[in-house]
């Protein structure tokens, strides 16, 4: 992204902290985690490895830990609540 407009991706990053308050990394995992919930409702016939898969996470445990930190409830009992 930083090559495609010209810019250093450490300013990209202090830019986009100091408007968002947020950090670039914290804002795609959040994105990441509710495309990952969309999925879940949608399709809940896949699996949660593919899910992580899907949303751009390459180690299904860090996703599930890293879901779990979020939300409070692992990705089952997510997935039970929206039966």
């Amino acid at each position: 992204m930083a090559d495609l407009i010209g810019y250093s991706s450490q300013y990209i990053c202090e830019v986009y902290k100091k408007k968002r308050r947020i950090t670039l990394g914290d804002a795609i995992a959040q994105y990441r985690l509710t495309r990952a919930c969309s999925l879940i409702r949608q399709n809940p016939e896949l699996s949660f490895s593919k899910i992580a898969e899907l949303v751009g996470y390459t180690d299904y445990r860090y996703f599930s830990r890293v879901f779990k930190k979020q939300f409070g409830m692992t990705l089952s009992e997510f997935k039970e609540k929206e039966d």
